[in-house]
């Protein structure tokens, strides 16, 4: 008797694990700060019973202080046994669907909700199981503008333009527009805004800055402009900053450049370092500086520097005595400012296409060799 009692109870648990094992639905939480209709429903479904269920999924969005402002159900569907993981791309067709006044954006899936503190959730029925979550809503604001700053002169022909993204983020692809304009002595940075043709573009970057490029229209020395960026973000929205950044080009900045001389006596002092140097060493530098646009690499390398701005390029070959691949440095020296960047090599490097500095004429004298120790006999 004792026995048959314990079979009964542990078929009674059987029995009761197998009733109540009925599907269980659970939201993937949308990104942080907003909710779109595709992040509604976003759901993972887990069916334990054997059973194929016909159900729909009942969503509904609730906000702090109107109350419901959107809800709807999808089409049925089958749910056999499993997990499921479904996303807005399965809701082919939306029933019985009701929305608050302003936000028909959300419902036509070209816009998130407007700003505000909400709550959302997603129901299997007619199982009654569901889930739900909350979110505060922030729009994003427009991008910063970095540098340059208001105010600023610039002391170079090509300056570097940065900026922040929309904060907090809007999600998804964000392309920015730069604008320049030139601003009249009489004009404030807001009247050239509003008013002025563009003096240079560039659309759809993909990036928080930009180099003004060697191929857009010269900024005059001694000039005013005003720049700003528009963001493009989700659903065709645009942010701009409230004002633009106004600076000025400083009247020597197209005339100052540093001479080989003074770029040679910089890679002896921070580079080559000759009183310390212990290997073999062999230097080249070029007669003129490398124009925005130029590139470089290395033989035997896809990989290429572009040229931003005027920069001398010069070759240290760490072991000239060495037949093929072997130790050897890329020294870039700014033609303005004098900042150096040093690249690690192995081979002699390619300008534009074509090896520099190996015919017997390049090797010869001083023309393009610098430095060299120990001498050559």
């Amino acid at each position: 008797m004792k026995s048959l009692r314990v079979c009964t109870v542990i078929l009674t648990l059987a029995l009761s694990a197998k009733a109540t094992a009925t599907p269980t639905l659970r939201l993937v939480p949308p990104p942080p700060g907003r909710l779109y209709f595709e992040h509604l429903w976003r759901v993972e479904i887990n069916n334990p019973d054997d059973t194929t269920y016909r159900v729909y999924l009942h969503g509904e969005v609730r906000e702090a202080t109107q109350g419901v402002v959107f809800r709807a159900n999808s089409q049925e569907f089958d749910l056999p046994k499993g997990r499921k993981t479904v996303r807005s791309q399965d809701i082919t067709a939306v029933r019985d669907a009701w929305y608050a006044a302003g936000y028909k954006p959300f419902y036509t899936r070209t816009g998130g909700l407007p700003e505000g503190e909400y709550e959302y959730s997603v129901t299997l029925m007619p199982l009654g199981v569901g889930d739900s979550g909350e979110v505060k809503v922030r729009l994003p604001g427009p991008p910063e503008l970095i540098s340059p700053p208001d105010g600023d002169t610039v002391a170079e022909p090509y300056p570097l333009f940065v900026w922040t993204p929309p904060m907090p983020p809007p999600g998804g692809e964000i392309t920015y527009d730069l604008t320049v304009v030139e601003a009249m002595p009489s004009q404030t940075a807001e009247e050239a805004w509003k008013a002025n043709q563009p003096w240079f573009e560039s659309k759809g970057i993909r990036t928080t800055s930009l180099r003004y490029p060697a191929s857009g229209r010269r900024l005059e020395p001694g000039r005013a402009y005003c720049w700003w960026v528009s963001a493009k973000v989700a659903a065709g929205v645009v942010l701009e900053p409230d004002a633009p950044n106004r600076f000025c080009v400083a009247a020597a900045a197209a005339r100052t450049r540093l001479t080989r001389e003074q770029v040679i006596a910089i890679i002896l002092g921070q580079v080559i370092k000759p009183d310390s140097l212990k290997e073999d060493l062999l230097a080249f530098l070029g007669r003129e500086a490398l124009k925005p646009g130029d590139k470089v690499r290395q033989a035997f390398d896809s990989t290429e520097t572009e040229i931003t701005r005027p920069t001398w390029f010069a070759w240290l070959d760490d072991d000239f005595t060495a037949e093929f691949g072997h130790p050897m440095r890329y020294v870039f020296v700014d033609a303005s400012t004098g900042e150096v960047t040093v690249q690690n090599a192995e081979f002699w490097p390619v300008v534009n296409g074509e090896p520099i500095w190996q015919t017997r004429e390049e090797l010869a004298g001083d023309r393009f060799v610098f430095f060299e120790r120990p001498e050559r006999q």
